[in-house]
């Protein structure tokens, strides 16, 4: 910023950049002058990058509060190329990078939210965590600054209210992740307080108790059952990628028999999902299982082929497959190879005995 000259080049590396994180607030607090500044450029060259730039920083902006708060400033600069840039080209990489921001809750005039109140977050743990470290002194319902209440305890006071301001700030952003409070979140705090083994148990019994809170403030009013079928699932989990919480006290039901599809955007999490069912993390009653292959010819027995990669052959299939589906392959795809007693095509049976996935990673068969 302090080197005008350098724009271009910072817009040129950051146009090459593929950006795979979340985008948050410091990010978008260094970036976002940096490309208000490239807008106001002359070179259409740069105008274009910049355009890329912000449609693929800002796919990745998840909170519509920091979309509101900081991406107003790219608005109208983006929105005048839209409509007045003399090339039709700019103006096509404009309006989708304005439809990028108008979808990710950004506007001219979008009134940024209120700002937390961080006192009444920190007493509101402090008053779910005080049961639990059997402090004697410590009141019921405290109040910050903490010293006030443990007078005769300054040292601890202190720790305990910079403990409440690390788990207010985990409840805010919904990380429920056991091994992060088992940790530097509370667990190292708790076991020293507490002990190793009462340690252990009350940071399981705080973090359940913000989780039940949690759940009451988003509940989710449940609609009337019609559909028919045995139920073989139905249970409520929640699903993180790294640090980032993709589902949050989601509700799964599967009947017997039917086909499910997951529809969502670009990185709102389907693979994820789907390979957290798979590796039955999202419940041990769930699992997917590889489905036999069956090799057929006019003048052969069937051949089974239990022992083979079966994932690249469905691979080639474009067709969606249901729970009884006959293909006609090449020899030379088949998951056996070459082989003279079969012709030169064969069929593949595909035969699930409980549930699987379907060439595409989207669909999740419950089998009959």
């Amino acid at each position: 910023m302090a080197s005008p000259g350098a724009v271009v080049a910072t817009i040129k590396a950051l146009s090459s950049t593929t950006f795979v994180a979340e985008v948050n607030a410091p990010t978008l607090a260094v970036l976002v002058p940096l490309l208000g500044r490239a807008l106001k450029e002359r070179s259409t060259d740069t105008q274009r990058m910049t355009c890329v730039v912000i449609g693929n920083l800002v796919k990745l902006v998840r909170d519509p509060n920091v979309a509101a708060r900081y991406l107003g400033g790219l608005f109208s600069g983006v929105e005048a190329l839209a409509t007045g840039a003399a090339f039709p080209e700019i103006r096509a990489f404009a309006q989708t990078a304005l439809d990028i921001l108008i979808g990710s809750g950004a506007s001219a005039d979008a009134a940024p939210p209120a700002d937390r109140d961080i006192n009444a977050a920190v007493i509101e743990a402090l008053t779910v965590m005080a049961p639990h470290l059997k402090m004697a002194e410590l009141p019921a319902h405290p109040s910050i600054p903490l010293s006030a209440s443990l007078p005769n305890s300054p040292v601890i006071a202190h720790a305990v209210e910079n403990q409440a301001n690390i788990v207010a700030d985990l409840v805010e952003a919904r990380r429920w992740d056991a091994s992060i409070w088992e940790s530097k979140g509370l667990g190292s705090f708790m076991k020293l307080l507490l002990g190793a083994e009462q340690g252990a148990a009350g940071t399981e019994a705080i973090r359940k108790a913000f989780m039940d809170i949690d759940k009451a403030k988003y509940v989710v009013v449940d609609e009337e059952d019609t559909e028919e079928g045995e139920i073989l699932c139905d249970i409520q989990f929640s699903l993180a990628y790294g640090g980032l919480l993709l589902l949050n006290h989601t509700n799964l039901k599967l009947r017997r028999g039917r086909r499910y599809g997951i529809c969502a955007g670009n990185g709102a999490g389907k693979s994820t999902l789907m390979k957290a069912i798979r590796d039955q993390k999202v419940s041990p009653s769930i699992s997917i299982c590889e489905p036999k292959l069956t090799i057929r010819s006019r003048d052969s027995q069937p051949k089974m082929c239990s022992d083979v990669s079966w994932s690249s052959t469905l691979s080639k299939v474009k067709t969606p497959l249901s729970l009884s589906s006959t293909l006609s392959l090449p020899m030379s795809d088949s998951p056996t190879g070459q082989s003279p007693r079969l012709p030169p095509c064969c069929s593949l049976s595909v035969s699930p005995r409980r549930s699987r996935l379907t060439p595409s990673p989207r669909f999740l068969e419950v089998g009959r």
